[in-house]
């Protein structure tokens, strides 16, 4: 096969994209100016599409989905020189709508940009074809065969559409996904319950998750895409909170690739659901999801007895847990039960203890105005001074230096 398409070629795929999707095709060079366009007649490549498509610059390995504001959604797969891999131009396939706009979105759209001819944009919306997020990923599939005899996985055109941070969907780079959508969702929420309740998934709580969550999310969302649209809002506040759950699911060891695939897999439910209260079902049984996942992943790394010790510790944690009660759990002789632990853990169940209740002290330091006696009390330590003695022998630095951002442990 040769290197670089010729422009034959590239005019056969684009004609068989035409008539077997039935949606227009057009054929840009590296500089952005239109070569080809099919129907020739009512092009549809505005400047706000290339804009989109400018974000990332040169050759992609992957086709790129693109979302305007005005909510149209794009297939373009990049056209690279095989052995030189530089870009020479992009197949653009496009618009279509993932779904029918409803009036009161589409008024929100007339609002934002001002339209005045607000019959012949609605004709124009209604006149553009409705394919969902999983149809078109199937379309990317076959437009890049035809375009260079090769599979493309589709995990791998979610992954490198999520680091480009599309709009509506896709986590991409999470923490640069997360930014960029606060910027369009309003949470309205307190900073240090939502740190707790992603404390709760990283750590696998789901009984006190289910407990947190009304108080942590609110009851909407506001997105700037769709200001009269309650679904549009439930849906940017979903894919927030999935985003902020697949990080923290991450640092509580999840392994990557399952946590990246769940949240694919819910941010396309998401978006193919049409009820504001099958969106938000979604969003309950998601943070479940990955909460119960790393608790499994966490318990799988010990034998399920000391897996029942650790949480019936976790659970004890304010309390405290003497081996007797470990043993009396377990139905096991406490000698043989400490070796055990001591074998699995690395450390006796006093020292696990303990240690346990300096990460949950950090906790309290970050995530509450609590004083530092109220933190000993709660934690059942002796007295203050014993509890800085042991706080700094873990941390290496006093509870006071550590509230105040010094983490001489990390």
């Amino acid at each position: 096969m040769e290197s670089r398409l010729s422009e034959v070629q590239i005019s056969s795929v684009c004609k068989l994209i035409h008539h077997n999707f039935d949606l227009p095709v057009h054929m840009l060079d590296e500089h952005g100016q239109l070569k080809v366009s099919l129907p020739a007649a009512g092009t549809i490549v505005h400047d706000e599409m290339l804009r989109t498509m400018l974000r990332s610059e040169g050759p992609s390995d992957v086709p790129l989905l693109h979302l305007t504001n005005r909510l149209e959604s794009y297939i373009e797969v990049r056209l690279a020189d095989q052995e030189n891999g530089y870009y020479y131009g992009s197949i653009v396939v496009g618009p279509s709508l993932y779904a029918r706009l409803s009036d009161e979105v589409f008024e929100g759209l007339v609002q934002d940009n001002g339209w005045p001819d607000r019959q012949g944009w609605r004709t124009y919306y209604d006149g553009l074809p409705v394919i969902s997020k999983t149809k078109q990923l199937h379309q990317c599939q076959l437009i890049y065969f035809l375009l260079y005899r090769k599979n493309v996985d589709l995990a791998d055109i979610l992954r490198v559409n999520q680091a480009l941070d599309q709009p509506l969907h896709a986590q991409g780079h999470i923490d640069l996904d997360i930014s960029n959508r606060l910027h369009d969702v309003n949470l309205h929420q307190d900073t240090i319950h939502e740190k707790r309740l992603l404390q709760m998934i990283r750590e696998g709580r789901r009984d006190e998750l289910a407990r947190e969550f009304s108080m942590s999310l609110p009851a909407e969302g506001v997105g700037t895409l769709a200001k009269r649209s309650l679904l549009r809002n439930q849906k940017n506040l979903t894919i927030v909170v999935i985003a902020l759950a697949t990080r923290a699911a991450v640092d509580g060891g999840l392994h990557p690739e399952i946590a990246y695939t769940m949240s694919d897999l819910f941010i396309q439910q998401a978006e193919e659901l049409t009820d504001v209260r099958e969106v938000s079902k979604l969003m309950h049984d998601a943070l479940f999801e990955y909460a119960d996942r790393v608790r499994a992943s966490q318990a799988d790394q010990v034998s399920n007895v000391i897996a029942k010790c650790k949480q019936h510790m976790f659970n004890r944690l304010y309390e405290g847990v003497t081996l007797d009660e470990l043993a009396e759990l377990t139905k096991m002789n406490a000698s043989y039960l400490s070796r055990l632990f001591k074998k699995e853990v690395g450390l006796n169940v006093s020292e696990y203890m303990q240690l346990k209740r300096i990460d949950e002290a950090k906790k309290l330091l970050t995530l509450t105005d609590y004083s530092l006696s109220d933190i000993c009390a709660r934690l059942n330590f002796n007295d203050q001074s014993y509890f800085t003695k042991v706080f700094k022998k873990v941390t290496g630095v006093t509870p006071r230096q550590y509230r105040n951002g010094e983490r001489s442990d990390q």
